[in-house]
């Protein structure tokens, strides 16, 4: 998992996955799959196969349960005490 944005950007010319923890805020367009740290806040769990055709499939949480009102991202952030 890249540490930083040096690191990102080598790992999109190199790898067809890219897992990272933070956002970058530039495309990889060479990487087939990015999971960036709010993909799993947003979408939950992501489960990555390797497909027969050597492709990869990205199942998730939030795909497999849908959109259920307590699952759902809130649009007002809650108050600070």
């Amino acid at each position: 998992m890249p540490a930083n944005l040096v690191s990102y950007r080598e790992d999109c010319r190199r790898a067809a996955v890219v897992i990272v923890a933070f956002s970058p805020g530039i495309a990889c367009p060479s990487a087939e799959v990015v999971v960036r740290a709010e993909d799993v806040q947003r979408r939950g769990v992501h489960q990555l196969r390797r497909r027969p055709d050597g492709r990869w499939s990205v199942e998730t949480v939030a795909r497999v349960r849908g959109a259920r009102l307590w699952s759902r991202p809130s649009a007002v952030s809650p108050a600070t005490p």
